[in-house]
């Protein structure tokens, strides 16, 4: 669990980075790359939680990754 935090705490340190990540300016297709790899970070970290039995990480870790989805999501479909 701590080194999830310590991910997380660089992640929110590098804000622009994170936004870059999400890239809500465009519709292209490649603008999914970096989104994508962010969200299969998410996951991961997610299924390593519930194999430790730690479902609160794991539901933490798969809240920030749907709310990012639906972010980029949304950020597409309204161009």
């Amino acid at each position: 669990m701590a080194i999830l935090r310590n991910l997380f705490e660089v992640i929110v340190r590098i804000d622009p980075g994170l936004w870059y990540l999400l890239d809500l300016r465009r519709r292209s297709t490649a603008s999914w790359i970096p989104a994508a790899l962010l969200l299969a970070l998410l996951a991961f970290g997610a299924v390593e939680c519930l194999v430790a039995a730690n479902t609160a990480g794991a539901a933490f870790l798969s809240a920030i990754a749907l709310s990012l989805f639906g972010v980029k999501l949304r950020a597409a479909a309204h161009g």
